[in-house]
């Protein structure tokens, strides 16, 4: 018999907890929101790291813009088209520009698959809400000790699916359990917030932390 290798034994531990945590649920509105405890976060964190991501050497600065206040619909934005701005600077550091570069490619792939909604100014771009995502997952990574912080993304996260799913399901009677399950008012989800699905953000976190190829290229 061969020696075990810790290391294997605990990424493999934490890619099926993950998987778990991000698994679609059948029901719409789904019987229960993504949930993730601070073993979840820790299992995700390793993820990362063992994929290439840079998540300890973030200077006070880039460290500041993963962790801005949120406003009232949204995390720090994170744009593809200017990465001065919002988490940029963080996700720059974290990722690589190459890494940065696959991940908007790949979001809007994704996007396009799950039909996911365009933008005004950007029409074919799709992954605006996974772009997002993305961001919200590697704040929560690089602040995991926070579990209040950690806990106001896993939120956010699951907002943006609950957008997503009121924008595809139009029945007034789903649509209506949607809002509750998801916390929105009567006239539904916030307008300038992004939206996903849950079978994207799975695809998301797989991509994230076993498919990218160009992490610090």
């Amino acid at each position: 018999m061969g020696v075990e290798d810790p290391l294997a034994t605990a990424a493999q531990a934490a890619r099926e907890k993950v998987s778990a945590i991000f698994e679609p649920r059948a029901a719409v509105p789904p019987d229960k929101l993504i949930s993730i405890d601070q073993e979840g976060v820790e299992a995700l964190r390793l993820l990362f790291e063992q994929a290439g991501f840079r998540l300890d050497d973030l200077t006070p600065e880039q460290k500041d813009s993963l962790r801005k206040a949120p406003k009232d619909y949204n995390f720090p934005p994170f744009r593809a088209d200017d990465l001065t701005v919002g988490r940029g600077p963080g996700m720059l550091e974290v990722m690589g520009e190459l890494g940065v570069a696959e991940l908007n490619f790949q979001c809007n792939g994704i996007g396009l698959k799950y039909g996911l909604p365009g933008i005004k100014r950007q029409p074919k771009s799709r992954g605006r809400g996974l772009f997002q995502t993305a961001g919200d997952l590697v704040s929560m990574v690089v602040f995991i000790e926070d579990e209040e912080y950690v806990q106001s993304l896993v939120h956010m996260i699951n907002r943006r699916i609950g957008k997503g799913l009121w924008r595809k399901y139009k029945d007034k009677h789903v649509r209506a359990g949607i809002c509750e399950k998801y916390g929105f008012g009567e006239d539904g989800p916030p307008k300038k917030l992004s939206s996903s699905l849950p079978g994207a953000v799975q695809e998301l976190v797989t991509l994230l932390t076993e498919g990218m190829e160009f992490i610090h290229e």
